[in-house]
């Protein structure tokens, strides 16, 4: 008796070990980003596929009744006339090891098009703000605005608490004594009972030497004034201060011209007016102004 349960034993682990083909069908609830509706289906989807695997697997397949979340990338998934979703089997090789598992060979999926079903969510398009502690080794600065993408995201939640949110912050970066483009990942700042369709974002710092040029008491011009009015500006002389980038090529103080702008006077209510620098050459990364204001009087 216990040498024909051995043999028994040893013939259904011999079975087990081979390969057969079979019709394997697999239920999985399919996540998704698509802007307006909930990331996970309503309802699971089966898909039926021909595989060629072990017993074990098979065994393992039957018995299994996990329902998988399956991610599939929006680009996958097609918009119906009506409005439905729907997945072709044409990129379902892309998920079949998610989906079916390791030491399975696919011969050919037996369901032509997969149907989810995803409700509509409330949401709203906000920018992202990108926190920042920075700091540069000497002679050098920022050369532009941080770039993060992507700049804005979509975010679902209750309307009352959609309502009070403007922006999304990300988590704090810290970059010291920089001296070179930066590149990197943040993670976004978490609000409760708040989902986003992205969870961080890349950010670019770019990142220059520079030299600085002073030009002292440069001249102020007025420029779109009527013909007959004078308009005295206090005081007549600016310093400025420019940050270029290196090596310099051209001296920005020689081609500035720094004026006031009549009609801004106009819109003025005490008169302070913001002076504008013309021909300001690509090379100047930022400058400095004193004053920042400039008080008028029209005689």
């Amino acid at each position: 008796m216990l040498s024909f349960l051995l043999a028994l034993s040893v013939w259904f682990i011999h079975n087990l070990s081979l390969r057969y083909t079979e019709t394997i069908s697999i239920p999985i609830l399919v996540k998704s980003n698509i802007e307006g509706y909930a990331c996970l289906a309503e309802r699971p989807v089966t898909i039926n596929a021909r595989c060629r695997t072990t017993g074990f697997n098979l065994l393992r397949l039957h018995y299994n009744k996990e329902i998988k979340e399956i991610f599939f990338d929006p680009s996958h998934i097609e918009r119906a006339k009506d409005g439905s979703f729907y997945i072709l089997s044409s990129v379902l090789p892309n998920y079949f090891k998610e989906i079916f598992g390791d030491d399975l060979t696919l011969e050919t999926f037996l369901t032509n098009k997969l149907e989810p079903v995803f409700l509509k969510e409330n949401h709203k398009k906000v920018p992202v703000q990108f926190v920042a502690v920075l700091s540069y080794k000497s002679q050098y600065m920022a050369k532009d605005k941080t770039k993060i993408k992507p700049d804005s995201i979509v975010i679902y939640g209750h309307p009352n608490d959609l309502d009070n949110i403007k922006m999304i912050k990300t988590k704090p970066v810290k970059h010291h004594n920089l001296s070179s483009d930066t590149h990197g990942f943040v993670d976004l700042q978490e609000i409760h009972n708040i989902r986003y369709s992205d969870t961080e974002v890349s950010y670019s710092i770019p990142v220059t030497r520079y030299v600085e040029i002073r030009q002292n008491s440069a001249k102020i011009y007025v420029k779109n004034k009527p013909k007959g009015l004078r308009l005295s500006i206090y005081p007549s002389k600016a310093n400025i201060r420019y940050f270029c980038t290196f090596p310099l090529t051209a001296d920005p103080s020689k081609q500035v011209k720094v004026y006031i702008d009549y009609k801004d006077f106009q819109k003025s209510i005490n008169g302070g007016c913001v002076p504008i620098l013309k021909n300001l050459p690509s090379s100047v990364i930022s400058y400095e102004i004193e004053p920042q204001v400039f008080e008028c009087v029209e005689n």
